[in-house]
């Protein structure tokens, strides 16, 4: 055996030794290089290779080590690739938990009682779920005990405006629609109570919170109840209270005040409403305010025998008074049955109703006189006054009595009418039953009469000559009168 470098070159066996060892690799290249004779050694010595064989067998080595390193290295990145692809679905898997939990918490945070999740519970489990109760349990001593048993008229007028008989009267007016039937769930709420409920709201300025309190009930239920009240009394007893009565007697009335032949007198209010934003510049009135106006036309006794309503405080008492049904009726003599007339200082006089100096002069319309005034004028303005004080002093008791009427109503627009007129025939049935108006109690001046800067007029080709003439046989008549 020959000591030093060297490789097996060939195959066959060798006595004593293993020649697998031998690169096939190596034995190629010197078959390239032109060495195949060289197979026919057993062994082959670095130290006797020629240098070229060298460098090519090296060359070779070189090539077979950069071709493993490279596989090795293309591996090695397929693997950390795949690493980072499962850190990554895990990371956003673990974000997508944590995510989770948050929104989670927060839902849970917003819920004012863990009594909101039994629902989804009793979903989850697929099973039904009990309420702790159909209607949240309240007080009701104060109507049922208190009210009903204790409370005498003069405690009902004071608080209700109305005795407890009037109340009961209305309600019993009212029943066929607010009527509810009992269901097995929870007792409805009587009639009478409903009534009250609405009453008292409009009585004074008590919140829905607070009067929910006080009856024992829910505040939406209020809110809902108050409603269904005010449209009742509108549809139900609207014309039954709001109309000319007997004409005869408001005229027999009104000639005892001085005044011949008047069937009413006119005038309009402000009442406060809450605007919504899209309705702020419609409803905005002359004190930068919103509000509507309430057209009334009253008796000799305060009561109202007709409205106009719905018209924004913007507009001006003429416009509105062009606009209204009142107008056309008493144009067309058909507000009076038969439109009667009479005679004075040969003028024929129709029936008549007095409005301020807001109003234009009409045939049937008067007012009272302007600027410098005579014995004769004088004369006349004193009893006119007398006469349209009666619609300032009702105006006065009905905003007295209703006091939700003097600050901005907490109702939708669409209801505000509703509300209104609702007021409007309670004031009638309590002049009519003569229920006093509660003492101490004072309309701001703003709300009674609104007040113009400006001159308007709505029709200039409006004649005021026969008004002006029907005003001056009256004035000779009253002087005359008020002479002897």
């Amino acid at each position: 055996m020959t000591s030093g470098l060297g490789f097996f070159c060939k195959y066959p066996e060798i006595p004593g030794r293993s020649i697998r060892s031998c690169s096939s690799a190596a034995s190629l290249a010197l078959v390239e290089v032109g060495y195949s004779d060289i197979f026919k050694y057993r062994f082959c010595s670095f130290c006797n290779m020629e240098p070229h064989v060298l460098l090519q067998l090296l060359k070779w080595y070189l090539e077979v080590l950069v071709a493993v390193l490279q596989s090795t290295i293309t591996q090695c990145n397929a693997y950390l690739l795949s690493v980072r692809r499962r850190q990554r679905r895990r990371l956003l898997i673990s974000q997508a938990i944590h995510d989770h939990i948050l929104r989670t918490r927060r839902i849970v945070h917003r819920r004012k009682s863990t009594g909101h999740l039994i629902p989804i519970l009793g979903f989850l489990e697929n099973r039904s779920v009990l309420r702790r109760w159909w209607v949240c349990p309240t007080e009701q001593h104060w109507w049922e005990q208190s009210m009903l048993k204790n409370w005498d008229d003069e405690g009902w007028i004071e608080n209700f405006r109305m005795s407890r008989g009037t109340l009961f009267e209305i309600a019993e007016m009212l029943r066929p629609q607010l009527q509810r039937q009992r269901t097995v769930m929870r007792e409805a709420i009587s009639v009478e109570k409903r009534v009250a409920m609405a009453v008292w709201w409009l009585s004074n300025l008590k919140c829905y919170r607070e009067v929910a309190m006080q009856f024992g009930v829910g505040r939406s239920t209020v809110g809902q109840v108050v409603l269904e009240v005010c449209f009742a009394i509108t549809h139900l007893l609207g014309c039954q209270t709001i109309y000319l009565d007997d004409y005869k007697k408001i005229m027999d009335g009104f000639r005892k005040m001085g005044f011949p032949h008047c069937v009413g007198v006119l005038d309009a209010i402000h009442v406060p409403v809450t605007s919504s934003t899209g309705q702020a510049e419609e409803l905005g009135d002359h004190k930068a305010s919103h509000s509507v106006q309430l057209q009334g036309t009253t008796d000799h006794t305060g009561q109202f025998i007709d409205i106009e309503l719905g018209w924004s405080g913007r507009n001006h008492d003429e416009f509105i008074f062009y606009n209204s049904a009142l107008y056309q009726a008493m144009d067309k003599g058909t507000f009076v049955p038969g439109n009667p007339t009479i005679t004075i200082q040969n003028v024929q006089i129709p029936p008549l109703i007095l409005g301020n100096n807001a109003y234009p002069m009409r045939r049937w319309l008067m007012k009272p006189y302007m600027g410098s005034l005579d014995h004769r004028k004088a004369i006349y303005n004193r009893v006119f006054n007398n006469c349209h004080s009666v619609i300032t002093q009702a105006f006065s008791r009905l905003k007295a009595r209703w006091r939700r009427l003097t600050t901005r109503l907490p109702v939708a627009e669409e209801n505000v009418g509703a509300v209104i007129t609702a007021c409007v025939v309670l004031h009638n049935i309590c002049e009519k039953k003569g229920h006093a108006v509660p003492d101490g109690f004072d309309v701001p001046e703003y709300v009674l009469s609104p007040e113009y800067n400006e001159e308007y007029c709505f029709n200039e080709n409006c004649d005021e000559s026969e008004g002006e003439e029907v005003r001056n046989a009256l004035s000779h008549f009253l002087a005359k009168n008020n002479e002897c």
